[in-house]
Formats: C-alpha cells, sequence, structure tokens
C-alpha cells in the first residue's frame, strides 16, 4: 500500500538512471524512491506526512521482498536472463548513423565501453 511510482517526471527513454541501464543488458532494473530526500519529513501531494523513519522502513521492507521475490523465482529469471542473449541479434535495432566524424568517434569509444557490436559501412 506503500505510494512508490506517481509517473510524476522520470522517463526510461535512455540509459541515465540505475535502474534502465541493467534493462538493456537484459537484466530487471529497480529503483524505490519516495519522496522527501532533503529532511526529515515531507508532505505528500496526497495529503500525509512521510518521514525519514517512513522511507527507511519503506525501503527495507521492499529489497527485503525484493530478494525474496527474485529466490521464488530464480529459475524463470535466470531463463528470461539467458533468453535474452539467445534472441539477441534476432531482436537487434539497427540504426543508421551520419554527422561530424570527431562526434561519431566519440559515440564508438561510448559504445566499446559498453561492449555494444556495431559496424561501419
Amino acid at each position: 500500500g506503500w505510494l512508490y511510482f506517481t509517473k510524476e517526471r522520470f522517463d526510461l527513454l535512455y540509459p541515465s538512471y540505475g535502474d534502465t541501464y541493467p534493462t538493456y543488458l537484459g537484466a530487471i532494473g529497480m529503483t524505490y524512491e519516495q519522496a522527501g530526500h532533503t529532511g526529515l519529513s515531507v508532505e505528500t501531494d496526497h495529503g500525509y506526512l512521510l518521514t525519514l523513519t517512513d522511507r527507511v522502513a519503506h525501503h527495507h521492507t521492499t529489497g527485503l521482498s525484493t530478494v525474496e521475490i527474485a529466490a521464488q523465482n530464480v529459475e524463470r529469471l535466470n531463463s528470461e536472463f539467458s533468453n535474452f542473449y539467445i534472441n539477441a541479434e534476432k531482436n537487434a535495432t539497427n540504426y543508421v548513423l551520419s554527422g561530424k566524424k570527431d562526434k561519431i568517434d566519440l559515440l564508438k569509444e561510448l559504445l566499446d565501453r559498453h561492449e555494444i557490436t556495431y559496424a561501419t559501412a
């Protein structure tokens, strides 16, 4: 019954968040956040006071719950992770890039760093 995702301002259109990047590598990425990171308590948009003590308890509970559910589903999680790589080539998305050579070279360095394969025409 705890509110974690309000769709207020975060998107997952690029791998900038710690929970997004694992998804690009076939894993499950999760972030548990709540309001009030700047103080001991915050009044929520839903009209209740969320304290630091509440947030610690919520994070503790959700962390343990995540591990518990993952353990209960270990075979499926491992199978799905394996299937991601088995099917990676047939599910690949291709892009053709043009632009300034120095910018393309910087992009290639980033792709190399993250072991993302690419080809040059």
